[in-house]
């Protein structure tokens, strides 16, 4: 246990992530023979993997070792054990160590990968060159993040439309046919006129008609033409009669001449000579 927390902790020192080829730093964790008691070949055979809880398909520790050392110590480097949450150590380790994020790539696909990254580098050095002199962010080192943004929105695009498809045919699948319901809400139909009497509040077939009661007395009359039954004209039309009358007062009035204001003289008195 003590060999592969150290592969899970400190395996990233000995990556060869240097594509000049100078060898990695390295831990002395890392090495079998310098614990204590030391760890030799003879002794892996005996260990079964079952008790070792890795992702990696072995039965005892000499074949799962190899395995973790290609993972931890190969060309791509995990550091995931300073996360506190327990929690997403283990399902990291999991998907780390299962190789379901590390399927391999086709020549289509690799040679697809390598143009984008071209394109990007390109982009850089445009960039420098059309804007020389003013302050940038360089993306070198985080050239391979662009190739994952345009994966991780394809990844986003399809499930979303595959939810899309999902919610529409359930959507239509939770449609009723609605042609029992309207024969039964039919005008005059024997299921609607037998609830109508049994209630009492439908007498018209189906449709529910509420009145607002009115004390006798207090209602408005009915107009005809701007004048009620009694022979008075209702509130609105003498307003809109009143608007009018006032409006053709203003019309017909004669407008004042506006009086100029007077100038003041400008011309200096003159001097009388004695």
């Amino acid at each position: 246990m003590a060999l592969i927390k150290a592969i899970r902790m400190h395996g990233h020192l000995a990556a060869n992530l240097d594509p000049l080829g100078s060898d990695p730093v390295g831990d002395p964790a890392l090495e079998a023979e310098l614990l204590e008691p030391p760890l030799t070949p003879e002794l892996r055979p005996r260990i079964p993997a079952s008790v070792l809880r890795v992702g990696v398909e072995g039965q005892t520790l000499a074949d799962v070792l190899p395995k973790l050392r290609e993972i931890y110590c190969g060309t791509i480097a995990y550091e995931i054990e300073h996360i506190s949450d327990h929690q997403e150590r283990v399902w990291l380790r999991h998907a780390i160590e299962s190789g379901r994020y590390r399927q391999p790539l086709s020549s289509e696909e690799r040679r697809g990968l390598l143009e984008r990254l071209t394109q990007v580098e390109g982009f850089e050095h445009y960039l420098k060159r059309a804007f020389l002199g003013q302050k940038q962010f360089s993306i070198e080192g985080l050239d391979v993040m662009v190739p994952m943004l345009d994966e991780a929105v394809g990844l986003g695009v399809e499930s979303r439309r595959a939810r899309g498809r999902d919610r529409n045919g359930a959507s239509r699948s939770a449609q009723r046919p609605r042609t029992h319901h309207r024969a039964a809400v039919r005008r005059g139909s024997p299921r609607v006129r037998g609830r109508a009497n049994d209630r009492g509040d439908r007498s018209d077939g189906g449709r529910r008609k509420r009145r607002r009661q009115v004390p006798p007395g207090r209602g408005r009359a009915p107009t005809h033409g701007g004048r009620r039954r009694d022979g008075h004209s209702s509130p609105r039309t003498r307003a809109i009669s009143r608007l009018s009358t006032r409006s053709s007062k203003a019309s017909r009035a004669p407008s004042r001449p506006t009086a100029r204001p007077a100038r003041a003289s400008t011309t200096r008195p003159s001097r009388c000579r004695s």
